[in-house]
């Protein structure tokens, strides 16, 4: 009889065990148009100008932080030309398509900001500081939050304000990092 109730418990395991589907997404290289506009932030001070090297367009940026769309083919030809509005950077280019299609520049944004650069964003006001990492390229977004929680953990960044707003901006619970590693 006990053998038969343990048949009975097993079987009834088996039926309540839930299969997990997974999800493959891939994604698929998008075509742009050659007039197709790429928004490219300004990362400079003041005005800033730039002549399209195939189209011979003038595209203008009024002061830092100000949002431009250049068609596809001037971009593309400033990327391979190495152009120094790519690589100073003077703007930063805010489309992630695009930057699948050109992983250098993702590659030398993602290189271009020191850890020592991205922890003094950390001692800016917090309305600045917050600004500022909305803007950081992906990479260095992601960056920022591993300084962001080692700063916390070890007791660098501890200002309660700054630490809610990186939580708010990063999706995360920093003051956990924070508590846990205290009390230890």
């Amino acid at each position: 009889m006990p053998r038969s109730k343990f048949i009975s418990e097993e079987t009834e395991k088996e039926k309540t065990i839930e299969t997990e589907e997974v999800k493959i997404v891939s994604k698929e290289k998008k075509e742009f148009d050659q007039s197709e506009g790429i928004a490219c932030r300004s990362v400079v001070q003041g005005g800033l100008y730039m002549e399209g090297l195939k189209t011979q367009m003038i595209y203008s940026w009024t002061d830092y932080g100000d949002v431009s769309d250049v068609e596809y083919r001037d971009l593309a030809a400033a990327v391979r030309s190495k152009s120094k509005f790519v690589y100073n950077p003077w703007f930063i280019i805010e489309n992630e398509d695009f930057l699948r299609e050109f992983p250098q520049i993702k590659k030398f944004y993602d290189e271009s900001y020191s850890i020592k650069d991205l922890k003094s964003i950390l001692n800016k006001p917090v309305n600045e500081m917050i600004a500022i990492i909305e803007k950081l390229p992906s990479g260095a977004f992601e960056s920022m939050k591993s300084i962001a929680a080692k700063q916390v953990s070890n007791g660098a960044l501890d200002s309660v304000s700054k630490i809610k707003a990186l939580d708010k901006l990063f999706g995360t619970d920093l003051n956990l990092i924070g508590e846990f590693t205290r009390d230890e």
